[in-house]
C-alpha cells in the first residue's frame, strides 16, 4: 500500500494480476482470503526462518565454490567443479559488458548467494580462474563504411 495508508498501517497485503508490461489488471485480492493465508505477517516469519537457513547454506556454498576454484585453472574447470557440486552460476554484466556480479545457486539446499555474500569479491574470483574478457563482450556493435550498425560477431 501507499506510505501512511490504511493497508501499510495495518500490515495488509494485496495480490494483483499484472499484464506483460507490469500494469495491474483485474480485481486485487486480499492475502487473508487466499488459502494458506500468505499475509505479510506470515511472510515476515518465513523470511526470518529462511535467513537462518541461508546462513547455514552459505557456509556449505562457499566451501563448494572454493573447492571448484581449487580443482583446476580456467573457466571450464571452475564451471565443471560447480556442476559436480550441483551448483549453478549466473553472471550479471554492466552496460559496458564487464562482469559486475556472480550469483551461485545451490540446487541441493535451494539457496542463492552472491559472491560478495560469500566473501569472494568478483575480481578475486575472476583472477583465480584466469578469466580474460574477450573483445566481443565489450563491443555491442561496430559501424561499417556506410555508418550502419553491424554485429561484431559476423
Amino acid at each position: 500500500g501507499k506510505p501512511d495508508g490504511f493497508i501499510q498501517k495495518h500490515k495488509g497485503l494485496i495480490y494483483s494480476i499484472v499484464d506483460r508490461d507490469g500494469y495491474k489488471c483485474g480485481i486485487p485480492i486480499k492475502a487473508s482470503i487466499i488459502y494458506g493465508s500468505p499475509t505479510l505477517k506470515g511472510l515476515e516469519k518465513r523470511f526470518a526462518r529462511n535467513t537462518i537457513k541461508k546462513i547455514a547454506a552459505a557456509r556449505f556454498l562457499k566451501s563448494e565454490v572454493l573447492f571448484a576454484l581449487g580443482n583446476g585453472h580456467g573457466k571450464t574447470a571452475f564451471t565443471e567443479g560447480l556442476k559436480s557440486g550441483n551448483i549453478g552460476c549466473t553472471v550479471f554484466r554492466n552496460s559496458k559488458g564487464s562482469i559486475q556480479a556472480l550469483y551461485f545457486h545451490d540446487h541441493r539446499f535451494k539457496s542463492v548467494a552472491s559472491s560478495m555474500e560469500l566473501g569472494l569479491p568478483v575480481p578475486e574470483l575472476l583472477n583465480r580462474i584466469n578469466y580474460q574478457p574477450s573483445a566481443c563482450h565489450f563491443l555491442r556493435f561496430i559501424l561499417n563504411e556506410n555508418g550502419q550498425k553491424v554485429s561484431p560477431l559476423k
